[in-house]
């Protein structure tokens, strides 16, 4: 089974991707996105995906990709925002990927198909 970190702010919204993703068959947990001991919480859980949010904070969301890529090197990261720039800044902060909101289901899980078979957690 495949293991996501997703952090979404919006409750419905991470609520219905969790609900996609699990019926493709991946195990989704929320990425404790403020919590000060991230290393261990990425380390102990490997996911083989992380998918973000980055609403108006690019700081957070940049530290966080870096600390990832350090940790578990083949995890894909995938960036979502409303944001209409979020195709000229998802590189820059670090992501691989990036789900321009809204999006449709069939997009959310060709992204994230591709990234679950070819990555192998850390």
């Amino acid at each position: 089974m495949k293991k996501i970190f997703l952090y979404e702010p919006d409750v419905a919204i991470f609520e219905i991707i969790s609900l996609i993703l699990t019926e493709e068959g991946c195990q989704v947990k929320n990425l404790p996105y403020w919590d000060s001991d991230l290393t261990t919480a990425v380390v102990s859980y490997t996911p083989d995906l992380v998918i973000m949010d980055c609403f108006q904070d690019l700081l957070r969301p940049a530290r966080l990709c870096r600390l990832i890529s350090v940790l578990c090197p083949q995890t894909g990261l995938i960036a979502t925002s409303c944001n209409p720039d979020i195709d000229l800044t998802y590189r820059k902060m670090g992501f691989d990927a990036y789900l321009r909101k809204p999006f449709d289901i069939a997009q959310l899980s060709t992204l994230v198909s591709r990234y679950v078979t070819q990555t192998a957690g850390c």
